[in-house]
């Protein structure tokens, strides 16, 4: 668990109150000016570390809670991710590279942090229903159709999810392909084609997670 929390701590805002808090500690310590209170430097390290070790410890709540970086279908998703990136140092013509760059720029800030929040609601409905099957949890006693309802749902979010996976993989295929080609117009056209309909699936799929939130193209 300390090393989640170490390594949640790496990422911003519990970074920048680590990098303040030791430029006020190596302040003390080493400006002339302030050599009266260079003995108090344990007072605002041992604050900076405690203060950053809260803030990772909630970021590590917001990300990793669910374990979702540890789910089967989280590593798959970050799978096909970087074989696009690897896939990006193979092309040799600048206009593909810039243009799968860009794709790849949206996977990681758009789709990947969607994925993985609509992953954890997908587990979380999912654990709620094997609950119920066990007779523990608050959908014992629920209506026969409402938990039909969940099921359907669950199967629905498990297709859109997969989908997203599927579309990914064809993603990395055509740049294989555009990887050991020439700048090929055809070829590019349908790199392109494929980036567009990998994002408008992703948000056509968001009414099944019942999410009001920002899609990939807001």
């Amino acid at each position: 668990m300390l090393w989640r929390v170490l390594r949640a701590g790496r990422r911003p805002p519990a970074i920048w109150i680590l990098l303040l808090g030791l430029g006020v500690v190596a302040a003390l310590l080493f400006v002339q000016s302030l050599e009266p209170y260079r003995t108090a430097w344990p007072v605002p390290l041992f604050i900076t570390l405690l203060a950053w070790l809260a803030m990772s410890a909630t970021q590590l709540e917001r990300r990793l809670a669910p374990a979702i970086e540890d789910d089967p279908l989280m590593k798959k998703a970050l799978e096909r991710r970087n074989a696009l990136a690897r896939e990006i140092d193979l092309l040799e013509a600048p206009s593909f590279r810039r243009q799968v760059e860009d794709v790849l720029q949206q996977v990681d800030q758009d789709i990947l942090p969607e994925f993985e929040r609509r992953l954890a609601r997908y587990r979380a409905l999912e654990a709620s229903l094997a609950d119920q099957r066990k007779g523990r949890g608050p959908l014992v006693g629920a209506s026969p159709a409402t938990l039909k309802n969940l099921q359907q749902l669950s199967a629905a979010q498990q297709e859109a999810l997969q989908g997203l996976l599927t579309k990914l993989s064809d993603m990395v295929a055509n740049l294989m392909g555009l990887s050991h080609s020439t700048e090929d117009p055809e070829t590019l056209r349908r790199a392109r084609a494929l980036a567009e309909d990998m994002a408008t699936y992703w948000e056509a799929s968001a009414e099944v997670f019942k999410d009001n939130g920002p899609t990939p193209h807001s």
